[in-house]
């Protein structure tokens, strides 16, 4: 995994921003504690306002006890740093009078004691104690010490608490995502960074209300709808605003397949899981082509494999299982501050101001699937994804955002992406006119060629006039092939062999025209013939043409 991970510590503006779904609880927890911890104002969230409330409590009290453990590892380094003078008080004191005592007891000095002794041993009786001397006086001076200091709670009033708040959000539902959307821009809060973090994985096969695979929509589909309506805020925001997917190296394993998006044909947890973390990183090119100089940057990372409650619900996982203990053994498994480190350095380091689109590991760039750089694939799946949400989203939200709107295709499967383009196409000219004009026209062409097919035979005399001069023309074309050295003597010759020809090929053409299927012939009618399929071509690319549009 590398060197030791961290990210930039540096003061946040108090006004920034930020949204970090599933900020509750493992990765997302610990993201948003690091950015508010740095003067960030945070948006935590998550289904659970019940779960939501203990998380807020639990990380304000742990922001104080951090907090008060840092000024004091502060103040120690600094007394270590400036070390105070010379204690004075263990130094004898020379006698009053100068004179050395011979008897060298310090008789002076033990009358001195012990008149001390007996004036501690008053106050000791006076205030209860039961103890006498000296020795029992240091304890109950170091209490009084400890008495001394402000108590624990105002010895942190001048600590500031985190700006975190909870709103609510259910990435399972489309209408609890846009409940969230439109509370959100209610609050008139800016927004520099959303952190697409909560997701969930290996979960048995269910759908949601809206009809899709449980980890299609709550990993990537609910995230890309806030993605597309939170937009705008982003650009207010820009330059350097920033959206990040929290994807997995899982995604390598994911694959693409129009006919099985929803797991119609099969399912498969640790697959569809994969799925949806690789459609992440492609929705993260398809949208960052779309944002060119918008200033707003797209990183998808990859947090490794964390100790979290993350699979809480694939417990009944024998690959789970499996994993689980692997990890155990080879100690591959990162607590949630180190998993959170690479989602902390994508929100907060400068040094990526101005890039985008980036796949994130171990804090530092690194290369994704084949697949997830496809750019083939990314646009079909944000075809798909934008007919997922056609609900949910307007043309008119796509024209504000300056992204086009999709247009109609027929290269994918009948699918409802193909049924929404069809209810869409009738408000753009209809384009498959025109080709279907060009049909009409071919095939009247067509049918006046094939009306005149048999009046040509009822006009023999003509046929044969003109089959004759063809005849003539070829074969003096064949004389002149093959026998070039001759001369004009051979010519009468050459007229007899061609009238024998002419009859033999009147007979052929007869026998030709009751045939349709002519080849390569050099009769006037195989030219008729060509033409036909000249104009029945024209005809068959008429309909292509309207098919394609």
């Amino acid at each position: 995994m590398g060197g030791k991970l961290s990210y930039p510590r540096d003061e946040i503006p108090a006004d920034k921003t930020f949204i970090v779904t599933g900020g509750n609880t493992g990765v997302g927890y610990q993201t948003a504690k690091g950015i508010a911890k740095l003067g960030g104002r945070v948006i935590i969230a998550c289904r659970s306002e019940e779960r939501a409330t203990q998380a807020l409590e639990k990380m304000q009290k742990e922001h104080r006890e951090e907090v008060k453990q840092e000024r004091q590892t502060q103040d120690e380094a600094a007394k270590k740093a400036n070390p105070p003078p010379a204690a004075t008080k263990d130094t004898p004191k020379p006698p009053a009078t100068g004179d050395k005592d011979t008897t060298g007891e310090g008789s002076g000095d033990k009358d001195t004691a012990e008149a001390s002794a007996t004036k501690d041993t008053e106050e000791a009786s006076a205030e209860g104690q039961t103890t006498e001397g000296k020795e029992e006086k240091e304890p109950i001076a170091s209490a009084d010490k400890e008495d001394s200091s402000p108590p624990e709670d105002d010895a942190a009033d001048d600590i500031q608490p985190l700006k975190v708040e909870f709103m609510k959000l259910d990435l399972a539902s489309l209408a609890s995502t846009m409940e969230f959307i439109n509370a959100y821009k209610a609050k008139g809060y800016p927004l520099h960074v959303l952190i697409c973090n909560a997701g969930l994985g290996l979960v048995p096969f269910q759908k949601t209300d809206d009809g899709f695979e449980l980890q299609f929509q709550v990993n990537y589909l609910s995230h890309f709808l806030m993605t597309l309506h939170l937009l705008p805020l982003l650009r207010e925001s820009a330059p350097n605003s920033r959206i990040i997917n929290l994807t997995s190296i899982v995604h390598t394993s994911g694959t693409f397949d129009l006919k099985n998006m929803q797991g119609e044909l099969s399912y498969d947890r640790i697959k569809f899981y994969g799925n949806s973390k690789v459609y992440q990183i492609m929705n993260m090119y398809a949208l960052n082509r779309r944002l060119k100089d918008s200033g707003i940057s797209i990183f998808s990372v990859h947090p490794g494999y964390v100790d979290s409650e993350f699979s809480r619900g694939s417990a009944d996982s024998k690959l789970h299982s499996f994993v689980e203990s692997v990890s155990q053994v080879l100690h591959i498994k990162r607590n949630v501050e180190d998993g959170a480190m690479t989602s902390l350095v994508a929100a907060l380091d400068t040094s990526y101001d101005g890039r985008s689109a980036l796949y994130l590991k171990d804090c530092k760039v690194a290369n994704a699937s084949a697949l997830a750089r496809n750019t083939e694939k990314q646009e079909q799946l944000w075809d798909y994804s934008l007919d997922c949400l056609k609900d949910h989203i307007t043309e008119d939200l796509l024209k504000d955002l300056h992204l086009p709107v999709p247009a109609a295709k027929d290269d994918t499967p009948a699918t409802d992406e193909a049924k929404g383009e069809a209810e869409t196409k009738p408000e753009t000219p209809n384009k498959s006119e025109e080709p279907t004009s060009t049909q009409d026209e071919a095939k009247s062409k067509s049918e006046e060629e094939a009306e005149s097919k048999p009046e040509e035979k009822t006009e023999s005399k003509e046929e044969v006039e003109e089959s004759k001069a063809d005849e003539d023309d070829k074969s003096k074309v064949e004389e002149v092939e093959s026998k070039p050295e001759e001369d004009t003597e051979a010519k009468p010759e050459a007229e007899s062999e061609s009238k024998v020809d002419e009859k033999e090929e009147e007979k052929k053409e007869e026998s030709e025209d009751q045939s349709p299927t002519d080849e390569g012939g050099d009769t006037k009618t195989d030219e008729e013939q060509v033409k036909s399929e000249e104009v029945k071509g024209d005809e068959d690319k008429g309909q292509e043409d309207g098919e394609g549009e």
